[in-house]
């Protein structure tokens, strides 16, 4: 036996017949159970795509977050390159001098070429991945003059050609003249590594 069609089933005539048929209070609470019913089916799929629309408009937010955090990370990258550039270009141009050269000269600028003691270059320093490298010599200058001592100190620190800094500064006034000073230091300054710019 084939089954029969919803339409058939619930027969429209026959359920309205049957509603007539009620006791007022009858009616009144299948008015309320089909209004609720109905209530449902429009209920129901409202909230299921509201609630997909706010899941969907949650994942646009965070995109768009995600988005403006990509942005501000690649400006700042672009921002560190530039700097970098810059600084590849400065140090490309300075003159590769040698240090215990340069130091020799200074003392003898300032009168203590006599007073150096000693003037020793390191092997230089760089890291695989740095393209700077950095080159110091340890100074050791005795029985200077306080005045040109300064002097000394000074020159190196504004010597034009190349960006010396000094480190590890000691200096000690003589037992026997308390004029005079020994002191010892380090100068360090900073090349581009050969092929660094590349």
């Amino acid at each position: 036996m084939a089954k029969s069609s919803l339409k058939e089933r619930l027969n429209l005539e026959e359920l309205y017949n049957t509603y007539l048929g009620m006791a007022p209070r009858e009616r009144l609470i299948a008015l309320l159970g089909l209004g609720l019913v109905l209530l449902l089916m429009i209920f129901v799929p409202v909230t299921c795509a509201s609630s997909k629309l706010s899941k969907k408009q949650k994942n646009i937010l965070s995109h768009e977050k995600n988005m403006d955090e990509l942005i501000s990370k690649l400006s700042e990258y672009q921002s560190s390159l530039g700097r970098m550039k810059s600084a590849e270009a400065l140090w490309a141009g300075r003159a590769k001098v040698s240090l215990s050269t340069t130091l020799e000269s200074l003392s003898a600028q300032s009168g203590l070429d006599k007073n150096i003691d000693s003037i020793k270059e390191q092997p230089p320093s760089v890291g695989e991945k740095d393209i700077l490298e950095e080159h110091v010599a340890a100074v050791r200058v005795s029985r200077a003059p306080l005045g040109q001592a300064l002097d000394y100190l000074y020159k190196i620190e504004s010597f034009p050609q190349a960006s010396l800094k000094i480190k590890k500064l000691q200096m000690k006034p003589r037992f026997d003249n308390r004029q005079l000073f020994d002191l010892s230091f380090e100068v360090s300054t900073y090349f581009l590594k050969e092929g660094g710019g590349t």
